[in-house]
C-alpha cells in the first residue's frame, strides 16, 4: 500500500509539473550487444535534453536516478536514462569500457533524435558520468553541448588521487561537476584543483551531501523548509544545472 501511495504522489507531482508521462524506450546497441531499456522523461517546455547514465551499483530506475530526472524536469530539462548491458544481465560487474562507450554512443544518437533541435548534454551519476567523460574524450561528439557529472568518482573511497581525471583536460566542451561536500569519492581539495585547472569546468558544492546526494538534516542554507535536506540538494543541483546551461562559462 505504501508503494502504491508513493507512486500516486509521484504521478500527481509529475502532472503538476506538466511532465509528459515517462516513456519506456528500447535502446538498440548492436547485433552483438542487443538492446537495453531506456526511459525518456520530458517536461512540457524543455530547454535541453540530458542523456543520463547510471552508476555501477544500481540501474536507471533506482530512486536516486528517478530523483535526478524529476529534479531536472522541474527546471525544464528533459532526460534520457538507460541501462548499461550489465545491469540487465546476471553479470553484475560493470561492462568493460568499450561496451560502455558503445552504449553511450547509441544513447547519444537516440537523445539527439529526441531532442529535435534542443541543446543536448551528456552526463551521469558516478560511474556513468566517468564513462561519459571517456566517451567525449575519445570521440569529441559535436552533438553534445556539455558534460554534467552528478558525483564524479575522482578516486576510490579512502584512496585519494587524481589519476581518474587525467583525460578531462582533453575534453573540448564545458563540464559541470555537482559534488557533495561529504562525498568520500571526491576529496574537496583534489576536485577543486582538477576543476580550477580547466578553463571550461564549473564546480558546485552541495552542502553536506554524500556521493548519493543524501544530505544531513537541518543543513545550513536550506531555503525551503517544506523540503527535506536531500530533496533540497536535488533542487539545488538542478537549478545550478539550468543556470549553467544558460551561461556555461560562468560558475554554477
Amino acid at each position: 500500500m505504501l508503494a502504491v501511495l508513493a507512486e500516486r504522489r509521484r504521478s500527481d507531482a509529475s502532472q503538476e509539473l506538466g511532465i509528459i508521462s515517462q516513456q519506456p524506450i528500447t535502446l538498440s546497441l548492436s547485433a552483438d550487444l542487443g538492446e537495453v531499456s531506456a526511459i525518456y522523461q520530458r517536461p512540457a517546455t524543455p530547454v535541453a535534453l540530458l542523456v543520463l547514465a547510471h552508476g555501477a551499483g544500481a540501474g536507471m530506475q533506482h530512486a536516486h536516478m528517478q530523483s535526478l530526472a524529476d529534479a531536472f524536469a522541474e527546471v525544464h530539462i528533459a532526460s534520457l536514462r538507460f541501462n548499461f548491458p550489465f545491469m540487465e544481465s546476471s553479470r553484475k560487474p560493470p561492462n568493460r569500457m568499450g561496451i560502455c562507450l558503445a552504449t553511450l554512443a547509441a544513447a547519444v544518437t537516440l537523445g539527439a533524435n529526441l531532442a529535435a533541435g534542443l541543446p543536448l548534454y551528456l552526463g551521469g551519476h558516478s560511474f556513468g558520468g566517468r564513462m561519459a567523460s571517456h566517451y567525449m574524450e575519445q570521440f569529441q561528439d559535436a552533438r553534445c553541448s556539455g558534460l554534467i557529472y552528478c558525483s564524479f568518482p575522482l578516486h576510490p573511497s579512502g584512496k585519494p588521487g587524481v589519476s581518474r581525471a587525467e583525460h578531462l583536460p582533453r575534453i573540448q566542451i564545458p563540464q559541470l561537476f555537482l559534488s557533495g561536500t561529504r562525498d568520500s569519492l571526491a576529496e574537496q581539495g583534489l576536485l577543486r584543483g582538477v576543476t580550477e585547472a580547466m578553463p571550461m569546468a564549473s564546480l558546485l558544492w552541495l552542502a553536506t551531501a554524500d556521493h548519493s546526494f543524501k544530505a544531513l538534516k537541518g543543513r545550513k542554507g536550506q531555503r525551503d523548509s517544506s523540503l527535506t535536506a536531500t530533496d533540497s540538494t536535488y533542487a539545488s543541483a538542478a537549478t545550478a544545472t539550468f543556470n549553467w546551461i544558460r551561461h556555461p562559462h560562468k560558475p554554477a
